[in-house]
């Protein structure tokens, strides 16, 4: 087995090929090293209206424009009054990638600051060459410009330029993280590596990411789901860097077997520092 850990949160590789997946997963569990243990899953972006111009964000302000129910958002206009960002703080956005170069997002993208563009030098010794603005797990390089979309729109919703676009920070730097394809699907352990980038970047280069936007999870359904323990609970608290990890939330699909969109249905957040709630009220 191989093993890469940054976060406590490893990939490892089962090299016996008799060994049954129920079987390897209750070994791992039983090794005292392991607290849950969880195949490869493949993941895909959760779904956005296909809204070309992305012009009518009513999840900000929301005046019954789309046909919802008037005042039904998160009250951006009242939040901008109080402040609209601050360009010290990174959003990892994990996702398809980001057209970096979108007018709209290119003055507010994150840009490596230990990285000479273009030398095929890893500069600042993070194990990336030429990682400007992110990382690509999907296809193994350092470019995560966006073939798919939805990684950039959803960067747009984050922090698209103030007095330009529409974005619910106006100054921001969005970090580019691709692991998702041109068709939006994706592996967990993929995710896991861009998860250890993010921590590599805030604890060993000093990069302030506050934040990292998740919008996707797993359809798995109730026979998948069973493993040999239940998934662990959330500690209250730890001693790790404060980081926020932000997922969307939609309602379980009626499938026979029922299925969740896992992580998007989370009945739970995972905290990674200080004290936070470690449950939070049914959402849809």
């Amino acid at each position: 087995m191989q093993a890469t850990d940054e976060v406590e949160i490893s990939v490892i590789r089962i090299v016996d090929d008799t060994l049954s997946l129920v079987d390897a997963i209750t070994r791992l569990q039983a090794s005292g090293q392991v607290d849950y243990a969880e195949p490869d899953y493949p993941l895909s972006i959760d779904a956005t209206p296909n809204d070309s111009s992305y012009n009518i964000l009513y999840g900000l302000h929301n005046t019954g424009q789309s046909g919802g129910t008037s005042d039904a958002d998160i009250d951006a206009p009242e939040a901008w009054d109080i402040t609209t960002g601050d360009s010290s703080v990174v959003v990892a956005v994990i996702d398809t990638g980001v057209q970096y170069d979108h007018p709209d997002l290119a003055a507010n993208m994150w840009t490596n600051p230990g990285e000479i563009p273009g030398n095929s030098i890893d500069d600042d010794a993070n194990g990336y060459v030429d990682d400007i603005y992110g990382i690509d797990t999907a296809n193994g390089d350092s470019d995560p410009m966006d073939d798919n979309g939805h990684g950039t729109h959803v960067a747009g919703t984050l922090g698209a330029v103030g007095d330009n676009g529409t974005g619910v920070n106006w100054d921001t730097r969005l970090m580019a993280l691709k692991y998702l394809d041109s068709s939006g699907n994706g592996l967990t352990s993929n995710a896991i590596e861009l998860l250890n980038y993010v921590y590599n970047m805030k604890v060993s280069h000093g990069i302030d990411i506050r934040v990292t936007n998740n919008s996707w999870g797993a359809a798995v359904s109730a026979s998948r789901s069973t493993m040999p323990s239940p998934r662990p609970s959330p500690p209250a608290s730890c001693s790790r860097p404060p980081l926020a990890m932000m997922a969307s939330t939609t309602t379980p699909a009626p499938t026979t077997p029922p299925a969740m969109n896992w992580t998007a249905s989370s009945r739970w957040l995972v905290p990674t520092a200080t004290t936070m709630p470690t449950t939070i009220p049914t959402m849809a």
